[in-house]
């Protein structure tokens, strides 16, 4: 089995399979602990003008979402507490051509018209949302 990133806490070693959290599971994935399958991507995408409100992103706010699983498995929100003072979050918009999005390396959506698709199905549901917020 290859081994992807160590982690070393407090000078030792952290073997994350002592740890049973989606957290620590989602730590083996993206550290490549299994040898099988790396997260590396950002999932940073979010469709909605005002994303910085949504509760269901947040904790992105914070940090990124690999610190935070790391400072919660170990037991540090200290870290997480010291990156909010210290760090500015950003938000930022860009043009790119459809056929150069990865939406994600094992998702079915690798065709410009499959990504087409579903971009217009991200819109429609952003714009029935909105609609149903404005009470149409």
């Amino acid at each position: 089995m290859k081994q992807g990133l160590i982690a070393y806490y407090n000078n030792k070693i952290v073997d994350w399979d002592n740890f049973d959290s989606s957290y620590a599971y989602r730590i083996k994935k993206r550290l490549k602990q299994r040898g099988k399958y790396i997260n590396n991507c950002i999932n940073g995408f979010l469709f909605n003008d005002l994303f910085w409100e949504d509760s269901n992103v947040e904790h992105i706010k914070d940090c990124p979402e690999i610190v935070s699983d790391i400072c919660y498995v170990i037991n540090r929100q200290d870290i997480i507490n010291e990156w909010r003072k210290i760090s500015t979050p950003y938000a930022l918009g860009f043009l790119v051509d459809i056929k150069d999005i990865i939406f994600d390396e094992y998702t079915k959506f690798k065709t410009t018209k499959s990504k087409k698709y579903l971009i217009c199905k991200y819109v429609i549901y952003y714009l029935v949302q909105m609609s149903s917020c404005m009470g149409y």
